[in-house]
């Protein structure tokens, strides 16, 4: 875990860079260290847990720890530290930026998150793929949305 204070974090945040994903906020930290935010504490500890899983078998960006209760603007947060790692944009479609190689990644990075995470990566756009040590990682660990039933789930099943 990285020896930072609930102050120090709350103070990078609020000079950091920040992205938006459709859950959490993403700041960097510095070069390496990114903090993702998110308003529950069990979502932390979920995504936390996929991702740290999923850094184990080489299939997304380390993870340095969590941290409760950062406060940006005015509303309080739990975190978790990750690896900073190349991002891709999701204005390009996969086959302008994927070389041939990259592709059979993705099938098998899919496949291996289902297998070893019991994850189904069903978010896997451009802005949810990263790139480590020459090969493709996932960056995004929530949950499924499923649209038709209006909720979040988890391996076919329901969770609230």
């Amino acid at each position: 875990m990285l020896n930072l204070t609930v102050e120090q974090v709350n103070n990078l945040v609020s000079s950091s860079p920040r992205k938006n994903g459709r859950y959490n906020l993403f700041f960097k930290i510095n070069d390496s260290i990114g903090l993702k935010l998110t308003k529950s504490r069990e979502i932390r500890d979920g995504n936390y847990e996929r991702q740290t899983k999923a850094s184990q078998y080489g299939l997304g960006p380390d993870t340095h720890g969590t941290i409760d209760n950062v406060v940006f603007q005015n509303k309080v947060y739990f975190g978790y530290f990750t690896e900073i790692v190349e991002v891709f944009s999701d204005s390009m479609p996969p086959e302008q930026v994927f070389n041939k190689e990259d592709m059979v990644n993705y099938e098998e990075l899919y496949l291996a998150l289902r297998k070893n995470l019991e994850f189904n990566f069903s978010d896997s756009h451009m802005g949810n793929i990263g790139r480590k040590n020459g090969k493709l990682v996932c960056i995004d660990f929530d949950n499924e949305w499923n649209s038709s039933l209006g909720c979040r789930i988890r391996n076919e099943y329901v969770v609230s």
